[in-house]
């Protein structure tokens, strides 16, 4: 077979004068190619090298909303489509997620930082006998402003009695500020005797610690992350890890009972992470169905304007490309960095400006003034959170149902 190309086209037949077939739109190509040819076709074809990418990413990324208005004018063929541009930062947005593990990151920097800090069994004592006494304080001083109050309402009471028996002022306004009184005063002994239970279990825990620590020397060096595992194991009802959800059994899978079991705080950091790596990978589906509420959301707001539903489409399908793309770059600073500090603050500045080009991309698109683009964005954001979060619930529900 020839590796060279044919003048006419090997698709319909017709003679073919240039680059492209005059009835099919076939481009002129070799019959045969190399693997490296047909990976730059590939790339070529489903990017746009030949300048469509490039173009298109500049105005996306550098001029919120210029793109949409330029598609909406009628000038398309210089730019990547929208779906392909919206599918294309997913892609890469979902390659960085599952390559990097950003969750990972974070739950290796939260546990090690928890992990890694040493003291001497000594100065662990000190620390611990502290707490036990700010335990014991904290009671007490919650008993003391039951004392107070209880006596103020004695003395409000026998005052209301004294002048209604004198008959110097109606004690009725007076008595029913009493009985509420009353009725907090109950529900603050309620809270005291409750966090008298608690603190006894707090105080039994650090107790237990302190009596592991007397068997070692003094000036051993010890880490407080493995006595405090160890204190989860035996007393879990004092871990503070002690859950009481009513979810049906039905979603009740080994992955949710993880988390909710979990007496350590290495075991719920780990049993967090897993369902939110899952929950990640299952994501594209979600935010897919949020590309018809958003457009939606537009159409209700601006349907005064000659705006079609594919109009509105085909801007959210630019606005969510952008975010995808911002996601990324949030991906790799956490993934590469190690889930450090610096890419936290720098995760949550990338956020901001993604909000604030979410609104100028808006003011641009559909053109009103900053007051009625104001108060439509935040309208718009203020649901889409609301029903983006609602369907995130809904889904790391179902997610458990589905994971072993």
């Amino acid at each position: 077979m020839s590796e060279t190309t044919t003048p006419r086209c090997p698709d319909c037949g017709t003679e073919r004068p240039g680059r492209y077939c005059p009835d099919c739109g076939q481009k002129d190509q070799p019959l045969r190619q190399t693997t490296g040819q047909f990976l730059r076709q590939a790339f070529n074809e489903y990017f746009g090298i030949d300048g469509r990418l490039w173009q298109s990413l500049r105005l996306l990324l550098f001029r919120p909303g210029a793109l949409t208005v330029e598609y909406l004018q009628g000038r398309r063929s210089r730019y990547l489509a929208p779906l392909r541009l919206y599918l294309s930062a997913t892609l890469l947005f979902f390659f960085l997620l599952s390559v990097l593990d950003p969750v990972g990151a974070i739950e290796r920097r939260v546990g090690g930082g928890l992990a890694d800090s040493t003291i001497t069994a000594a100065e662990r004592i000190v620390d611990l006998r502290a707490a036990i006494q700010g335990e014991l304080d904290s009671v007490v001083e919650a008993e003391e402003e039951v004392l107070v109050a209880e006596a103020r309402l004695d003395s409000l009471l026998g005052i209301a009695r004294r002048d209604s028996l004198a008959g110097s002022v109606d004690s009725t306004g007076i008595l029913s500020d009493v009985r509420r009184g009353r009725n907090r005063l109950s529900n603050r002994e309620s809270g005291v005797e409750s966090a008298r239970r608690n603190a006894e279990a707090d105080i039994e825990r650090l107790e237990w610690q302190i009596g592991i620590l007397n068997t070692f020397p003094p000036d051993s060096t010890i880490r407080p992350s493995d006595l405090v595992e160890a204190s989860a194991y035996i007393f879990p009802e004092s871990s503070g890890i002690d859950v009481n959800v009513n979810i049906p059994d039905a979603v009740q899978s080994t992955a949710l009972r993880r988390l909710l079991e979990a007496r350590t705080g290495s075991q719920r950091r780990q049993a967090i992470a897993d369902l939110g790596r899952s929950a990640l990978r299952r994501a594209p589906p979600m935010l897919f169905l949020m590309l018809p509420v958003f457009a939606l959301m537009l159409k209700l707001i601006y349907i005064r304007g000659n705006w079609f539903y594919s109009e509105h489409l085909i801007f959210a399908l630019h606005n969510h490309a952008f975010a995808f793309l911002a996601y990324a770059v949030m991906v790799a600073l956490i993934g590469f960095s190690g889930g450090s500090a610096w890419s936290d603050t720098v995760s949550n500045l990338i956020l901001l400006a993604t909000l604030v080009y979410f609104f100028a991309a808006q003011k641009k698109v559909y053109g009103q003034g900053w007051i009625k683009t104001t108060v439509k964005f935040l309208f718009v954001l203020s649901n889409y959170t609301f029903i983006a979060l609602s369907l995130l619930f809904l889904g790391i529900v179902l997610l458990a149902a589905t994971l072993g």
